[in-house]
């Protein structure tokens, strides 16, 4: 339930950003997450309504953005994509052309809040 802490910080943060525009009203925030994350949708969508009560983010739509796990390898440059299920159930993993196991995560731990759509 990871997503109580992070939601919480969301409210703040589109909150400041809706008042330093003299907002009225935030319509729409929309927040990439990456699959590392396992932010599960049904807990964003609750704890978002309920710490947006009474804020200008109350009523507001939010949509997330699953951000795959995507690894570059040290050794050929290739990229490659994994699953989150792949990725918790391999102990090493391994460039799907070279083998080498030299890889750099590329994408799939963000967290990023990439709109806020406001009613001036």
């Amino acid at each position: 339930m990871h997503e109580l802490a992070v939601m919480a910080g969301i409210i703040d943060v589109v909150s400041q950003y809706a008042k330093a525009q003299n907002a009225k009203k935030i319509l729409d925030i929309r927040l990439t997450v990456g699959a590392l994350r396992d932010f599960q949708e049904v807990w964003v969508r609750h704890y978002f309504e309920k710490f947006s009560r009474g804020t200008l983010a109350e009523g507001a739509t939010i949509t997330m953005a699953i951000q795959p796990i995507r690894f570059r390898c040290k050794a050929c440059e290739h990229s490659t994509e994994m699953g989150r299920e792949a990725f918790i159930n391999t102990p090493t993993a391994t460039c799907e052309q070279c083998g080498s196991a030299e890889l750099v995560l590329c994408s799939g731990s963000q967290l990023m809040i990439d709109g806020i759509e406001v009613q001036l």
